[in-house]
């Protein structure tokens, strides 16, 4: 089965809302979609180093200001790494990691 969407560059962060858990981050990517050739933006939650793909995020307002702050950094790594790689993960210190702090 094909990946629906194909980050190229993705960065993580904890979730501070007190309606997620403890292991709940969220994972920011720029990407294509089912082979489009439109950047996507997305979000996603991941749960104990799950993605969880059929939950809409939802966000406190600090978390949506980090991703809005986040957004901005990670376009502009997108904008000037190659398209054509794929899981790139980028940091940005203080806010986010290149890596899922509970990846297995």
């Amino acid at each position: 089965m094909s990946r629906v969407f194909e980050p190229v560059v993705s960065t993580f962060f904890l979730s501070e809302a007190k309606n997620h858990n403890d292991v709940t981050e969220f994972k920011l990517s720029y990407g294509f979609e089912n082979k489009c050739q439109d950047p996507i933006f997305k979000v996603q939650i991941i749960d104990g180093g799950k993605i969880k793909g059929r939950q809409a995020p939802s966000y406190s307002d600090h978390d949506f200001d980090e991703i809005i702050y986040l957004r901005k950094q990670l376009k502009a790594e997108f904008e000037k790494t190659d398209h054509r790689l794929r899981d790139i993960g980028f940091e940005v210190e203080n806010h986010s990691t290149s890596k899922s702090r509970f990846a297995k």
